[in-house]
């Protein structure tokens, strides 16, 4: 069986003295995830988080505070299993986040308050747990 890891991250504001949440849609579906991506070769999870982050949402005034947990599961379409991992990160400059360029998403902060459905049920609990 073919094997993958990815690393992403639970990335937080601070909004008027509430936290939130950066959360990715793909417009075809009504679930959100976090953004997460493939390690490449000879690459740390941290730096491979920090580039999906990047690619995928155009943060870069990121800071890595800890690693929050990492779980397995089968990608059926991929027919492969895949560990992802999955670190808190603080947002600490200005940059707007904003969907990679070519795709079909939203990007939109939330509070935990009004977290919404989560495609993987395993980052949802991710994000509750810590």
């Amino acid at each position: 069986m073919k094997e993958a890891t990815s690393a992403g991250g639970v990335i937080v504001r601070n909004e008027k003295g509430r936290a939130e949440i950066l959360l990715i849609r793909d417009l075809d579906y009504e679930d959100w995830f976090l953004p997460k991506g493939h390690v490449e070769n000879n690459e740390s999870l941290e730096v491979a988080a920090l580039r999906e982050i990047e690619e995928e949402t155009g943060l870069t005034d990121l800071k890595i505070i800890k690693h929050l947990g990492t779980f397995e599961r089968y990608a059926e379409t991929a027919q492969e299993m895949k560990t992802h991992h999955y670190f808190l990160i603080l947002k600490t400059g200005d940059d707007v986040a904003r969907p990679e360029p070519g795709k079909n998403w939203a990007v939109e902060w939330f509070g935990y308050d009004r977290l919404p459905v989560f495609y993987l049920t395993e980052q949802g609990e991710i994000v509750r747990k810590n």
